[in-house]
């Protein structure tokens, strides 16, 4: 039968090796992941002190080892509620250690009882597992793509937290419960299990939220334009295919606008680049709070963006489309004289049949009415390009 030490020297390599996986994400600079690598840290060194209570002495044997695996227990509650953008209350944190070394104490030196330990224990470590799942079931929301990394934390958080409960429960009333952490019986081994796999456990659940967590990063930072957020040349035109194909299948109407900064060139050789990205920047805050939730806003490449609006005939994307220019202008009228830029644009909707080249070709060629007729103002597109089709519309 495997020993009671064999088992705690097991679970303290487990957390070792758990150690050295997390370490691996350290690069990716999530919050919560530094947490958890300490966690396993103090894990792996709770555990060999718990396999050596009886050559050490008794202060660390019984104090100090409990002291780590309490912290062990608080560095992965902090890790998780942080891997979830949670706050939390490092006083309270410490001062559950804190409060659970006392016990500890308390049932060592004025009232000794393996039992009473023992309890305290299982009530904490169940206290910081049932912390973890509410935290993990309370954000499951927040999941973009999927919420399986938040079912998953819960489901071994509250696995972990039924075991230490079970833990507990038996010590208390089994009258074959084991008298020290070291008795070599089967019941002793079993109930030091939950104990063993849970920092393991969790820290696998961690590392599915942290890997959720990179990918989420990586997809961010392929669909958003890194100076302005807008969304990036890939994933507006992924937005429009999806929409198009929408707006045929339902015969919905949907509108298309370019917008043009006329000056950027000039603003960027006179005031410098760090003015014109200002401009860039503000074009796409100003657009978000002028626009709909449903509308996107993309930038096509250097101070060309687009807007894709569902749901959208020409005469409401023509007010919209005049709605964002006011207030465009509005914004840029109060930078430093020259540097405020001015915009054109170009309007085209959905006609049967078309395609996204269709459209764009016809939205391109309405801003390119804009330009010729002077700039500064709001050109149409509804249909093929003839002279009837284009309907300017100056602000």
């Amino acid at each position: 039968m495997l020993s009671t030490t064999a088992a705690l020297l097991a679970a303290s390599l487990l957390c070792f090796i758990m150690f050295l996986v997390v370490y691996a994400l350290r690069g990716y600079q999530i919050r919560g992941v530094s947490e958890l690598l300490l966690a396993n840290a103090l894990g792996t060194m709770a555990f060999l002190s718990y396999a050596a209570v009886k050559q050490a002495p008794e202060l660390f044997a019984f104090e100090g080892a409990n002291a780590l695996y309490a912290s062990a227990g608080g560095a992965a509650y902090v890790g998780f509620r942080r891997l979830f953008k949670r706050e939390v209350s490092l006083l309270l944190v410490a001062s559950g250690v804190l409060l659970l070394v006392a016990s500890v104490a308390w049932f060592h030196y004025v009232a000794f009882s393996f039992t009473g330990r023992t309890i305290a224990i299982s009530i904490y470590q169940a206290g910081v597992a049932a912390g973890i799942a509410w935290t993990a079931w309370r954000c499951r929301s927040q999941m973009l793509a999927t919420r399986y990394p938040a079912y998953l934390t819960a489901g071994i958080a509250l696995a972990v937290c039924a075991g230490h409960a079970l833990r507990g429960t038996g010590q208390l009333l089994s009258a074959n419960a084991p008298i020290s952490l070291l008795a070599p019986t089967g019941w002793n081994i079993l109930a030091l299990t939950p104990g063993a796999l849970a920092l393991p456990a969790l820290t696998l659940a961690g590392l599915v939220v942290a890997h959720r967590a990179v990918v989420e990063g990586m997809e961010q930072a392929a669909n958003r334009d890194f100076l302005t957020d807008a969304l990036s040349r890939r994933a507006v035109f992924g937005a429009a295919e999806r929409e198009l194909a929408r707006a045929l299948r339902t015969r919905a109407p949907l509108a298309l606008v370019l917008i043009d900064l006329d000056n950027m060139k000039r603003i960027n050789d006179s005031f410098g680049h760090a003015v014109g990205d200002d401009v860039l920047v503000r074009v796409v805050r100003t657009a978000r709070a002028a626009l709909r939730n449903m509308d996107y806003i993309g930038r096509l490449g250097g101070d060309e963006f687009v807007v894709l609006m569902p749901d959208t005939d020409l005469p409401a994307a023509m007010t919209a489309a005049e709605r964002l220019k006011r207030q465009l202008d509005d914004t840029e009228a109060g930078a430093a004289g020259a540097a405020a830029a001015s915009f054109s644009m170009g309007v085209a909707t959905l006609q049967a049949g078309d395609t996204l080249a269709a459209l764009m070709q016809r939205a391109d060629a309405a801003l390119y009415a804009a330009k010729a007729e002077g700039r500064d103002r709001i050109v149409a597109r509804h249909a093929a390009a003839t002279s009837q089709d284009v309907v300017p519309d100056v602000c």
